[in-house]
């Protein structure tokens, strides 16, 4: 199955957006270490994808990466300002912090 072509039930993905992502996101690449790149590329994904803000424990789970590396990167972007801060986790994440891109403008 081709990904272009494939749908995820419930999820709906603006294209052209996703293609503008992914045109800038190669354009900035020399500005980051791969880590920090691919962890800003998982926030604005998710961003574009649910307008969803993201956890630290989320993308490390998806990256494969231990939490603790995830989340200096993300101090890193955020003192960048790549990203930014967007809340608390709710219930038993209350207290551990959401992070959305900075560029990305709810319209």
């Amino acid at each position: 199955m081709s990904q272009s072509n494939e749908q995820v039930e419930g999820i709906v993905v603006n294209e052209a957006e996703f293609a503008e992502l992914r045109r800038e996101m190669q354009g900035i690449q020399s500005k980051f270490g791969e880590l920090e790149w691919a962890v800003l590329w998982a926030v604005e994904v998710r961003w574009v994808k649910n307008v969803e803000a993201s956890y630290a424990h989320e993308i490390a789970w998806v990256l494969g990466k231990p939490v603790s590396e995830v989340e200096k990167a993300l101090k890193t972007l955020e003192g960048k300002g790549e990203v930014e801060f967007a809340g608390y986790g709710k219930g038993e994440l209350g207290r551990v912090k959401k992070f959305k891109p900075t560029r990305r403008v709810i319209q």
